[in-house]
């Protein structure tokens, strides 16, 4: 049997079709794989992520990935009282931060349960902060009791802008705060900082059970 050259090309394609626009089906080997773009005319596989994870862009925005989101708030509670005496020098406190990777949203609320000791005359007040990786953006607001029927709110647009606020002497105050961050290319903590707003001699004591909720948003 002679060769018919008139056979030699698939219906459809040209003699000159290099055929890379057409992509081998054992490149997918598992079900719930997805195929991808590397480049122009490149494929690739994303094999299937675990339960409960959602597709995302990585991290160099280059590729697909999966990745775990909560569906849940993280929580952070202080599991013990910290104190601050005779400091305006901003500290990291010892429990309320989160842990963000690359390019991550998270809106975060922290309740302050605050006792200054001062006496009355004296004026040690309360200030804090939050900071956010490198090329994070942030905005943080708090609403706070600066007497039995006043409420002042207060807002930082930055990473590391101090806030201070009155503290009511020797009672409790409690301080509602809320933040919005964006971050960047940089993983890193969104850190809850504080201090006295003047020094005293008083301790100024975040309580246990003060707390941080948080949710990453999609």
């Amino acid at each position: 049997m002679g060769f018919n050259s008139a056979h030699t090309n698939l219906s459809g394609l040209t003699a000159g079709d290099d055929h890379t626009q057409y992509q081998k089906e054992d490149l997918l080997t598992t079900q719930g794989d997805i195929p991808y773009a590397t480049g122009a005319s490149t494929w690739a596989r994303l094999p299937k992520g675990t339960a409960g994870q959602r597709l995302r862009m990585n991290s160099d925005a280059t590729a697909p990935a999966w990745g775990t989101i909560s569906d849940n708030a993280s929580v952070v509670f202080k599991t013990a009282d910290e104190s601050v005496n005779n400091s305006i020098a901003l500290q990291n406190d010892d429990h309320l931060f989160l842990a963000m990777t690359a390019n991550e949203k998270w809106e975060a609320k922290i309740v302050l349960y605050l006792v200054d000791n001062f006496t009355s005359g004296d004026s040690a007040n309360f200030k804090f902060a939050i900071t956010v990786p490198s090329g994070a953006a942030i905005q943080y607001r708090t609403v706070a009791l600066t007497t039995a029927s006043a409420i002042a709110q207060f807002t930082a647009f930055a990473s590391g802008g101090a806030i201070s606020v009155q503290a009511l002497a020797s009672v409790s105050s409690i301080y509602a705060i809320h933040a919005l961050v964006q971050n960047g290319g940089t993983a890193g903590n969104l850190q809850f900082q504080w201090a006295q707003a003047t020094a005293n001699t008083y301790n100024t004591t975040l309580k246990a059970g003060s707390c941080l909720v948080a949710h990453e948003l999609i």
